[in-house]
């Protein structure tokens, strides 16, 4: 499938789904087929193989969506980079000083990884925002109201 979505990267949503659903669909119907099948069946629960087929099974249908949308990407390392900021900063930041450090330092973090998501430069949308804040022309509330912050 990395095959798949190489060449369909280039293209538009619509010929990317066309794509998946011809050739990403054949490629899971015969992964559904070793799913139903006797090898299946024969694996042992307990190991590594045999979670790994039930996680599978569990999961099918959202593993499946994708092909339904060219919009969608096939993974989600995108907000799993994200995530990973964010459960290494929390334990870093276990000890800040206080609730209202704490509160700072959430908001801040916040418009960092929105400037990363929108691949902005960070210290030019922090200057901006902090700018408009300070000049009383933006609220928080609007900003993230205004889909400004994600």
């Amino acid at each position: 499938m990395v095959d798949i979505e190489r060449r369909a990267s280039q293209s538009t949503a619509e010929a990317r789904g066309e794509l998946r659903k011809k050739e990403s669909r054949a490629v899971l119907d015969r992964l559904k087929d070793v799913l139903d099948g006797p090898l299946a069946k024969n694996v042992l629960p307990a190991g590594n193989l045999g979670k790994a087929f039930h996680y599978l099974r569990n999961h099918w249908d959202a593993l499946n969506v994708y092909v339904t949308d060219g919009r969608l990407p096939i993974d989600n390392n995108q907000v799993e980079r994200l995530m990973t900021r964010i459960a290494i900063g929390r334990k870093n930041w276990l000890f800040i000083g206080s609730l209202r450090a704490g509160i700072r330092n959430t908001i801040l973090m916040s418009l960092v990884a929105s400037a990363l998501r929108m691949e902005l430069d960070v210290s030019m949308y922090l200057e901006s925002v902090i700018t408009h804040r300070l000049r009383g022309t933006a609220k928080l509330e609007e900003l993230i109201a205004g889909g400004r912050i994600i």
